[in-house]
């Protein structure tokens, strides 16, 4: 995903929900779009606020602590009505990154991570949200909180994201983790792009139904959930369709 640099103001359609709160569009050119206060479905004039890259986390650790301090602010429509002890960076691609250097950079804060087809570091660039490549590259083995890897089979995750990829990233941590990879989704081969766009995969549901689990097992400790992840026999690790996957 590249920034928006060359433009001031956007007419978007606005297409989903991302991270920390934020709506996704894209601009006429193909390129991602984040928008505060819209609702996917409606179109909108934006204003370009921040055309820096997300991948340093710096993004989603400020949209947490956002949401955070709306729990305890009068008048907000979250007042009172958050768990801000049980907070999950979850990311996609780049986005995935992100997730990861802000569990890294705020463990306090941050409790767990959700990452669907981190990128290789081999990926990882300078740009003008990380000047140098240090900056940009994620390193799970500093994680300190619980993360599931999600990747897939596909050809464009062979490259980006590929199980030896996500396996390095499992192996490497220290922590309670999950790996998970999945062969197939609404019938047809899940790929990098799966998880957004149903062009890639068909349904995305397909890796929906684990994420949705870890979550509802680490963020409200639901102990059904819990059985995808955890016990002798975990769930995922015996699915047919998610082969390679694993558990510690």
């Amino acid at each position: 995903m590249e920034p928006v640099t060359t433009v001031e103001v956007l007419d978007l359609e606005v297409s989903g929900v991302a991270n920390g709160g934020w709506c996704v569009a894209r601009d006429s050119g193909g390129r991602v779009v984040f928008v505060r206060h819209a609702l996917p479905g409606e179109r909108v004039r934006a204003r370009v606020t921040d055309a820096t890259a997300r991948e340093v986390g710096r993004q989603i650790d400020a949209a947490a602590h956002y949401l955070a301090a709306q729990d305890t602010t009068a008048g907000s429509v979250f007042y009172h009505k958050l768990d801000v002890h049980k907070v999950a960076a979850v990311g996609h691609s780049q986005g995935a990154g992100g997730a990861v250097r802000a569990a890294t950079n705020d463990p306090t804060l941050i409790t767990t991570v959700l990452t669907f087809s981190l990128p290789n570091t081999f990926w990882a660039r300078p740009n003008p949200g990380c000047p140098t490549r240090r900056d940009c590259v994620p390193n799970p083995a500093a994680l300190t909180q619980p993360v599931f890897f999600i990747s897939t089979y596909g050809p464009f995750d062979s490259f980006i994201a590929s199980p030896a990829t996500e396996r390095a990233f499992y192996n490497s941590t220290t922590v309670h983790a999950a790996l998970g990879i999945i062969r197939d989704s609404g019938g047809e081969t899940a790929d990098h792009n799966s998880i957004v766009n149903t062009a890639y995969g068909g349904n995305p549901g397909g890796e929906l139904g684990y994420a949705t689990a870890w979550l509802e097992y680490q963020l409200r400790g639901n102990a059904t959930a819990a059985g995808a992840f955890t016990g002798a026999h975990p769930e995922l690790v015996s699915n047919t369709n998610w082969p390679g996957s694993a558990t510690k």
